[in-house]
Formats: C-alpha cells, structure tokens, sequence
C-alpha cells in the first residue's frame, strides 16, 4: 500500500485550524469548532415521566433528535484516529511515527503528547450510503513545508473525517504555526438543492478529561407522518406467534 501524493490535497473549502503543537511546544488549538444551531430540548412526559428525546415538525417535515452520548475522553477519541491511519502505513514510512506508535500504546489519557492537532469533520447531508466505509492516507509533497506530513481521510455514513497523523520527526517545521489548508472533498451527496451542502468544520479532540452529559443534535426529515394507533399495534403484537 502506498501514501497518496501529489494534489490529493487540493479542495474547493479552506479551514483555518489554529495552531499545531506537539508536548514540547506550548501553543494550543486556537479557534472553537462552533456549535449546532439544530439543538431542541428533551422534555419529560407528566404522565409517565418519560424522557423524549425527539420532537416533530409537521410544518417543515422533520423530526428533532436530541441523543445523550456516552462518556468519552476526547484524546482517546484521537488516538483512535491515529491508530486507524498507522494500521494502514507502508512498513517503510513507520520510523517517521515512532513517537506516535508509543502514544496510542499508553493507555494514560492524562499524559500529553499532541497539544493540538488539526482534525476536520465534514458532514455531508441527506440519505446516504451505511454499510460503506473509506479509508485513504495523504502524504505531503517533498517541497511542501507548511502542511502536516500526513493525513488520514476516513469517510462512513454522512461523515468525512480527516486527522492528522503526529510526526515529530517530519513535522518540525510547522510546530506552531497557523495552519490553513483545504479538506478533503466529501463524496457527492443525494441531492444538494434539497439537503444542502457539506458542512465542515475543525474538531478539538486534544481534551484530556472526561467528557459527560455531550447532547448531539440529529434532524431527520420524512414525506408523510401517519398517526398510528397504540391500541390496535398492541394488540397486533400479542396475536403475532
């Protein structure tokens, strides 16, 4: 398997990222990835005291999910990442990651390594393809200083993920510095008149404490609502063998 070269690199959206840092440099992400503005409050039932997760737009034909994730610490999400694009490097590129091999070994969350990292998530709406997954590695070109050595691009479902993979070695110059580079086109989408078009938008996922109580927002949109009657399903359920 080899690294992909050349323009892979190339696209139509540029995304300021902030600045990259390994553990010996004391910059940080600057900037905030931005928030959903698709957020609709769960609300509790007084009947049955029964949380909803969802509300119904009749008007607009969308329902509103709002899913509680788990509890998750964002380094280890990364690490996740890196350790997904490794898996995939030619034998003869892993010296230039040594220092990160060694990372996603550790199970300490707690110890630095990546103070910042560029990560860009893409979201591509519409019905799409679930059971597809892509994988693709990006190396710079020999000339190129200013972009991080490599990239993984990992695309399943809407979402079009691209890390960069950690090299100290090859990544000294860019320690630092203001990175601003394109992301990785997201695969065509069903119909971007009707659904729109890709959003992306960087992620910090160099946090090293827990994070809990994290609300997603999700809108799914339908073409007809049919009320169904509770009654009669029950009691279709209990005649079924």
């Amino acid at each position: 398997m080899t690294l992909a070269t050349g323009r892979s690199l190339a696209g139509p959206l540029p995304v300021s990222l902030g600045k990259t840092a390994y553990r010996r440099s004391r910059k940080a992400v600057q900037g905030k990835a931005g928030e959903s503005n698709t957020k609709q409050p769960a609300f509790t039932s007084s009947s049955t005291n029964t949380i909803r997760i969802f509300s119904m737009d009749e008007e607009n034909k969308q329902v509103r999910f709002e899913l509680k994730r788990d509890p998750y610490t964002p380094v280890a999400v990364l690490k996740a990442f890196v350790k997904i694009g490794l898996t995939l490097l030619p034998e003869e590129e892993l010296p230039n990651f040594r220092e990160s091999m060694a990372w996603i070994r550790d199970s300490d969350h707690s110890k630095g390594f990546v103070e910042a990292s560029p990560v860009l998530s893409t979201f591509q709406p519409g019905p799409m393809p679930r059971n597809l997954i892509g994988a693709i590695l990006l190396r710079r070109k020999a000339l190129v200083k200013d972009l991080p050595y490599a990239f993984l691009v990992l695309a399943y479902g809407n979402h079009v993920f691209q890390v960069a993979l950690p090299s100290p070695k090859q990544d000294k110059a860019i320690v630092g510095q203001e990175l601003r580079f394109p992301a990785f086109p997201a695969p065509d989408g069903p119909d971007p008149v009707r659904y729109g078009q890709p959003r992306t938008a960087p992620l910090d996922l160099c946090g090293r404490e827990v994070v809990k109580g994290e609300r997603v927002p999700i809108v799914l949109g339908f073409d007809q609502a049919v009320l169904k009657d509770q009654s009669k399903a029950r009691m279709n359920e209990r005649s079924r063998p």
